[in-house]
């Protein structure tokens, strides 16, 4: 197993539903590239602190996509204002 592939399987394990959500191929797209170039894991099985910073940039990556797919599928709903007019008692939108 590689340095990136045990990232993923730590990102699975913390964030599960994110995973879930975006699929393992997307994981490891943004495992392998979280911040558009790749960045060098020193070898081995240890987590090192390169390894580390890969983990946590790429956990922002996924957070961030999320919230981007959530503000798509969800966009804020625009503010309607209504006014009340007491002379006709209506209320106008």
């Amino acid at each position: 197993m590689s340095d990136r592939d045990d990232e993923a399987e730590i990102l699975k394990a913390v964030l599960n539903q994110e995973y879930a959500i975006l699929g393992e191929d997307r994981i490891k797209q943004i495992v392998e590239q979280p911040s558009g170039k790749e960045i060098d894991v020193a070898s081995g099985r240890d987590v090192s602190i390169k390894s580390a910073y890969t983990i946590v940039k790429a956990s922002l990556g996924v957070i961030r996509e999320i919230q981007m797919a959530w503000r798509d599928t969800f966009p804020r709903e625009e503010q309607t204002k209504f006014t009340f007019d007491e002379k006709n008692s209506k209320i106008i939108v």
